[in-house]
């Protein structure tokens, strides 16, 4: 069986997986995420299809879709730290989540709805369908506070079930991060934003180039090996 089709497999797995089950799946392979990387770099079915499906994120990274099971693995390729306004991305998620940083370092926040806190807009966001797209809905108006920040080096890796609310930001220039999830448990997400105009809006998305795709690939699979 190829190497491609393994990691398929893997992947569907984790359809159902809790947040720390995916954490432990990305760091028990980490010895062998480098060559899985080349593997998809080289097979130019998977790099069309990542190209269809990835596109650049407002929360400051660009969103390679590398394989699409149910569950997905996905490779983050953030922008230079400042990219993004760390107050505008708070958020939950759909499903369950983990992520390893393969390069650079990584800040990640954990927040939560709390009297005494600083006020937020409330978001739920819907995700796409033929009927209507994308929806943003106005959810009103809470409290967030900071439970828990970390600073994650390379190697380091972060566990988030769907309901926690989090926010993530590069302190390095060019960090990347590898990232699996599993199907949805919930029907929306929670966007919070400091202004009444949400920081995470539908919009045209640009997608990469094939060469950008293998680009990144290789350059995460290199990373790995020099480690």
């Amino acid at each position: 069986m190829r190497d491609i089709d393994s990691l398929h497999e893997e992947v569907q797995r984790l359809s159902q997986a809790t947040a720390p089950e995916m954490q432990s799946y990305l760091y028990q392979h980490r010895g062998q995420w480098s060559n899985r990387l080349l593997a998809l770099r080289d097979d130019a079915e998977t790099v069309s299809k990542v190209v269809e499906r990835s596109y650049v994120h407002p929360n400051g990274f660009t969103k390679l879709v590398l394989i699409d099971q149910g569950a997905k693995l996905r490779l983050h390729t953030w922008r230079a730290p400042g990219a993004e306004d760390p107050q505008g991305n708070l958020h939950n998620h759909r499903w369950n989540l983990a992520s390893l940083v393969i390069r650079g370092e990584m800040e990640l926040r954990v927040l939560g709805e709390s009297s005494g806190g600083t006020p937020h807009y409330k978001w739920r966001y819907f995700p796409a369908n033929n009927a209507s797209g994308e929806i943003l809905e106005p959810n009103g108006s809470v409290e967030i506070v900071e439970v828990q920040s970390l600073v994650l080096p390379a190697g380091g890796s972060f566990a988030s079930p769907a309901d926690i609310v989090h926010s993530a930001e590069a302190r390095t220039k060019d960090a990347v991060t590898l990232v699996v999830h599993g199907s949805p448990s919930r029907g929306s997400t929670d966007v919070y934003s400091l202004s009444s105009t949400p920081a995470e809006q539908p919009e045209a998305r640009l997608s990469p180039t094939a060469e950008q795709v293998r680009a990144a690939l290789h350059e995460a699979a290199s990373t790995l090996l020099l480690r």
